[in-house]
Parts: structure tokens; sequence; C-alpha cells
């Protein structure tokens, strides 16, 4: 074997490498951490996920032997192993873990795709916390850890201190492509009935030829009793940020399709360039962003899930500005920016508009923190999702909202004019708006955290 290289990516000149810390003394274990530290509820957002893939395919018996009755394998009988280490994100980060699936089909799924059974894995810190007693108690206390092995990529998890797992991939070299979409999976909840959780997902992903999968015979029973029959096909995906519903019970299928819906806006969320928080009224912190997390630990804004600011009078200023937002609806586009006082460092300058519900699943506000020493800005069309227009929508807006006439919009879009303007009046009608001056509004602000 070559000689060990802590893993970001693969390649020493691939664009997305990060060089991570040499891994602890017990796979997944991350020092620092107080696993016990108070955990806020589902939604979460994670960034920086380093994944490994391995797609296989499974022996009859096997599937036979792990799956729940009430669920249906694909007739390829096929699953996937993976080790991946989250590094940062809202809630429940860092952690690390390791699993193994069972794809399956017939079940209700919001969107019409197989969903992943996750039969078995290993997981590290807060996100094992949660995951073992919410999520899936399918799921051990452990870890992983990734690293480079020559010209290999390895990931290696179980429990802390033993290597039960272990897979390796060789990249093809072929250019990352990016992906988003949604995976559901599902697992045992504490009862024993089945519980369906759907993550979204955006990230560069790299194909690999799989090579090998090791499962030690240290390794759980059933973790044993899956060893694959067939190695299919392999990825790693360096970069990727991911948005984990509430579990549900499998049979509550309305809230498992706004579920669906709403990890999708907030992976968008989730990559905003400039700190934004969802905040429901009197200052209770629903959601942040990874730069919002890094901002509230820095300037100390947040404690215990509800804002924290240097001086009584911002808190309650910004606690106004919220309900104003809230309370005024779709309308409440136009409401004067505050300065809030840090701890040390010029005032952050704090913005707040509504949100569409499905957001939040309740009454909340989108609350953009602005440094004025720093120039963030990107393309707003995103950002228009999270205010309630579909993306065909949100494209119309941002080039209307810049300046364009709706004829060039609709050239640059390769729609009619007819098409733009009628989509226009639904846009107005949405954000409670009457003219073009008042979505340029809305669309220069958004500018500054286009994602």
């Amino acid at each position: 074997m070559g000689e060990e290289e802590p893993l970001a990516s693969a390649r020493a000149n691939d664009p997305f490498r990060r060089r991570d810390p040499a891994p602890a003394a017990h796979p997944g274990r991350i020092e620092g951490v107080e696993p016990e530290a108070e955990i806020p509820p589902p939604p979460y957002s994670l960034t920086g996920v380093d994944m490994v893939f391995i797609g296989v395919r499974h022996r009859p018996e096997v599937v036979r032997a792990i799956l729940p009755p009430e669920l249906t394998p694909l007739p390829e009988l096929t699953g996937t192993v993976s080790v991946f280490r989250v590094a940062r994100g809202w809630g429940i980060a860092p952690y690390s873990a390791c699993f193994m699936t069972i794809e399956v089909e017939n079940y209700p799924s919001p969107d019409g795709s197989p969903a992943y059974y996750m039969a078995t894995g290993h997981f590290s810190d807060r996100g094992g916390i949660v995951m073992r007693r919410d999520y899936n108690t399918n799921f051990l206390d452990g870890g992983s850890r990734q690293f480079i092995d020559g010209d290999l990529v390895r990931g290696i998890g179980g429990p802390h201190g033993v290597d039960a797992l272990s897979i390796a991939i060789r990249l093809t070299g072929d250019p990352p492509v990016t992906f988003s979409g949604i995976h559901n999976y599902i697992g045992r909840n504490r009862n024993g009935g089945l519980n369906l959780y759907s993550v979204a997902y955006t990230g560069p992903f790299h194909t690999a030829e799989p090579v090998s999968i090791d499962i030690a015979e240290t390794a759980s029973d059933r973790m044993k009793t899956l060893r694959p029959a067939e190695l299919l096909w392999g990825l790693q995906v360096p970069d990727l940020s991911l948005t984990y519903s509430p579990p549900r019970l499998i049979t509550e299928t309305a809230e498992i399709a706004s579920d669906g819906v709403r990890v999708t806006l907030l992976d968008i969320f989730s990559r905003l360039r400039q700190p934004a928080m969802v905040l429901g009224r009197d200052g209770a912190v629903v959601f942040m962003n990874p730069q919002a997390e890094t901002l509230a630990a820095e300037a100390r804004l947040v404690e215990r899930s509800r804002l924290n600011l240097a001086r009584r009078d911002d808190r309650a200023a910004l606690v106004r500005l919220v309900e104003q937002a809230i309370d005024r609806g779709t309308g409440a586009f136009d409401l004067d920016p505050i300065a809030i006082e840090r701890l040390e460092g010029r005032p952050l300058i704090v913005q707040a508009m509504p949100v569409d519900r499905a957001v939040a699943g309740a009454d909340a506000a989108l609350v953009l923190f602005s440094d004025p020493a720093s120039g963030a800005g990107g393309n707003p069309t995103r950002a228009l999702q999270l205010l309630g227009l579909t993306p065909a929508e949100a494209r119309i807006a941002a080039l209307v909202g810049s300046g364009l006439s709706p004829k060039e919009a609709a050239a640059q879009l390769g729609n009619s004019e007819g098409t733009v303007r009628t989509t226009l009046t639904q846009i107005y009608q949405k954000l409670d708006i009457g003219r073009q001056s008042e979505l340029a509004k809305i669309v220069a602000r958004l500018e500054t955290i286009g994602a």
C-alpha cells in the first residue's frame, strides 16, 4: 500500500481539493466537539461534505433476510456502500459516517423515485446522536475517515477503534459534473415502524472505477451479511451540500411531500453567499446557512437557538423588524435595514424580508446580515425562489428586475414576449408589487446574497 494521505479530494491538482486534519485516534471522533450539547430540531443543512460511493448488487438471500417485509426491492437487487465526513453545517455538524443500503420501490415516494433502505451504518458525534435516536435505529455508534493510497481513494469506517468496513475507488480522470436533486431514505424508528426522510443534495460528482469492498470479521453481523455480490460503479463527491428533512412515518405521505419541497428550498438557502437566518417571532432561530453560523460564532449572535445580541436595544429592534416582515407578508420588501453592534468590529447591517412559508414550515422572515467591509454578490435567481417563485418565474424576475424589458428578457430566455408578460403578472401577484421599479428594488437586495 502507498502512504496514506488525508483526503479532501482525490488528486493534488483537483480544484475541489481541501486538506483535512489528520485522523483522530478513533475514526469519526472529532476533537473539541461536545456530543451532548443542545441540538436543534431538523431540518439540517450540511456543507463541506466529502463522500465516497460504490454501487453494488446484493444477493437475493441477503435482501430477503435484511429488508422489512413491507418494502419491495428493485428487481436488480441494487444498493450502495458509502463513507463520508461532514465538515460544517447547521445543527449536527461536524461528524463522520459509513452506511450500506438496499434500493426499494413501491413505497409512498414523494417524487416517484426509488428509495434507499438504510440497512446499517456507523455515525459519530452530534450527527450520530440524532441519526441513531430520531432517524434510524439501524445506525450504530462509530465513524469513518478517508485518505489517498497511491492512485486509490479509500474510505474506512466502523465502531470507534475498529476498521470494520473498507472501500476503495480509482478516479477515471473525467471532469466532475455538478448535480442537484433529492434522495429518499428509509430507516427504523424507535417504535419499530419505518421512517422516511428526504435529503436534497448539490455537488461535483467525479466518476470512478470501483476497486474493492472489504468487510472485516470484527464488523457487525448485519454488515457481514451485506457483503455485496458485485461492484457496479464508483463515485467521489467532494464539497457536497446536503439538507435533511425531519424523519416521518412512512404513512405520513402529505408531510413527506411538503418536506421534499422544503429541503429543495433550504438547499438553495444553504448556498447563499451572504450570512442569512430564518427567524420566527421573538427571535427564535429556525435555520441558518453556514455563513451565518460562522458569523454567529464569531460575534456570539445566537445562544440556545435564540438571538443573543450585544445590546438589548438591538435585539428588540431586530425582533420588531422580523415581526414587521411576517405581519406585512409578501409586500414587506421596503423595510428599512437596521444596524446592530457586535462585540468587536464594525456594526452589521441587517435586512429582513418575508420568506415563502414552505421554507420554514411556519411564519418566519429571511434575515440577511451584511458586513459593510465585505463585497459579496451573485445571481439572485435562486434566492428569488425562497420568496415563493417557481424556477421559471425566478429567472424572468431576475432579468426584468435587473433592467431588461419583457421583450429583451424573452429573447434571452427563448420565450415569447407574451409568455414573459403573463409570467410577470403572476410574479407581481406573488410578491404583492405592481411595477418593474419595485421588482428592481427586490432584485437589487437579493443580488448581494446570490447563490
